[in-house]
């Protein structure tokens, strides 16, 4: 008995006395600091190593993982997308599994793309056409990825990437 007891007050102990450390604290995202393109760099880098699984619902999608570095990538929203677009090519594989398979590197860029309020904002206000080929669900098929790097070349190409903002006109949601 005094065993346990013991273990409960280390326990205790342990868990209760000491808030977390800053970095740990939760940042609301409109307060996050955004990466800077070396950080953008070493996110994508490291999502190779993201060990996850896609869930396949019938209609929506969803990457289960630690969202954290995905979160941060995200937030860097219009200063990602052009590094982001660039690792749809990646066609090494990932830790992230679909359907039991690993994926490519690019699907998880893939994925993160579709995170940012750029595209968001894109999709919420049906800018991009109706067949575009830039947003892919999950996939084992590299094709479609690179069929997704070049619909954004494509995109790139002919649109502006505006920084977000809430204050935007109707005009203004699809440059």
């Amino acid at each position: 008995m005094p065993r346990t007891l013991l273990v409960i007050t280390v326990l205790g102990a342990l868990t209760g006395c000491h808030s977390a450390p800053p970095s740990a604290r939760y940042i609301p995202p409109e307060q996050r600091p955004v990466p800077n393109a070396a950080r953008i760099h070493e996110l994508i880098s490291a999502l190779s190593a993201l060990d996850g699984a896609f869930s396949d619902p019938n209609i929506y999608y969803t990457l289960v993982t630690d969202f954290r570095p995905i979160a941060e990538l995200a937030s860097a929203d219009t200063a990602a997308i052009r590094p982001l677009v660039a690792c749809l090519r990646d066609l090494h594989r990932a830790h992230v599994r679909y359907v039991g398979k690993r994926v490519a590197v690019g699907m998880v860029c893939a994925y993160v793309l579709v995170e940012t309020k750029y595209v968001q904002r894109h999709l919420q206000y049906s800018c991009f056409p109706s067949d575009w080929k830039g947003v892919v669900s999950p996939t084992l098929d590299d094709k479609e990825l690179l069929a997704a790097w070049a619909a954004w070349q494509d995109w790139l190409g002919d649109h502006s990437l505006a920084q977000s903002s809430s204050s935007e006109s109707p005009n203004d949601r699809c440059t």
